[in-house]
């Protein structure tokens, strides 16, 4: 009798119980899409990170830019403008920032021999540069056209 139980209860326990290959496959479908998971989340961070420093650099562009066209729209003579720095004092040292300015002279050769005045404008172009996450470079442009003051 004693026999009989055992055979039962052994029957039963591979009845129910999972086959070292099925615990196997199990362990391998989790392991997949656990790193999957964490790759996505590396991916989705490293794009919080790259979207925070534009952020920044379009902030600290638009900061500078202001700066830069109140320099050229005062009627101020004595200062002088950098060209180019960085944002330290900002308490953002990894970025850098260059003024370029184009001078354009609108007045046409029929206006000139008109004796029409020059009309001349600025296009301030201001580029913000600094380094990504994976060590590139990247940059942000910002533009302007203004007139300067007229002197007398």
């Amino acid at each position: 009798m004693s026999g009989r139980r055992l055979r039962r209860w052994s029957g039963a326990v591979r009845e129910k119980g999972l086959t070292l290959l099925e615990v196997m496959a199990a362990v391998t479908i989790l392991a997949l899409a656990t790193s999957a998971l964490l790759i996505t989340i590396n991916k989705d961070f490293d794009n919080s990170v790259e979207s925070h420093n534009l952020r920044l650099a379009k902030m600290l562009a638009v900061k500078k830019m202001e700066e830069v066209l109140l320099f050229y729209t005062s009627e101020s003579t004595t200062s002088t403008l950098d060209s180019s720095g960085t944002f330290e004092s900002d308490g953002y040292p990894q970025f850098e920032w260059v003024v370029e300015d184009e001078e354009m002279n609108l007045t046409t050769d029929d206006e000139k021999k008109d004796g029409k005045e020059d009309q001349i404008l600025y296009k301030i172009t201001l580029t913000v540069r600094y380094k990504k996450g994976d060590g590139s470079d990247a940059e942000y442009k910002l533009s302007s056209i203004v007139e300067p003051p007229k002197r007398q």
